[in-house]
């Protein structure tokens, strides 16, 4: 199956990274940049709420029905959310 730790880490990744690029863009916009990092966590994204209910209404149904559910590995995404807050340096 895949491998599911690995993509997440990567998702996290991906998301810290996007989460940087649009504080900068957000600094730069105000006039100054970004300084320290001063908090960064992560949370779940909306959708992953979908994909987990589907999860568990497929399941029932095929216990109710006696057919198996196919799972492709496409049918999984992963997704990762980051929050980072960043000190404001304003332009001298």
């Amino acid at each position: 199956g895949p491998d599911m730790p690995n993509a997440r880490r990567d998702a996290l990744k991906a998301a810290v990274a996007q989460a940087r690029l649009d504080a900068e863009s957000m600094a730069e916009a105000a006039g100054g940049s970004l300084g320290r990092l001063v908090v960064l966590s992560t949370g779940m994204a909306q959708e992953s709420y979908a994909v987990q209910d589907m999860g568990v209404q497929l399941t029932g149904l095929r216990e109710q029905v006696g057919v198996p559910t196919a799972i492709r590995p496409t049918d999984l995404a992963v997704i990762a959310v980051a929050i980072g807050r960043w000190e404001f340096v304003p332009q001298r």
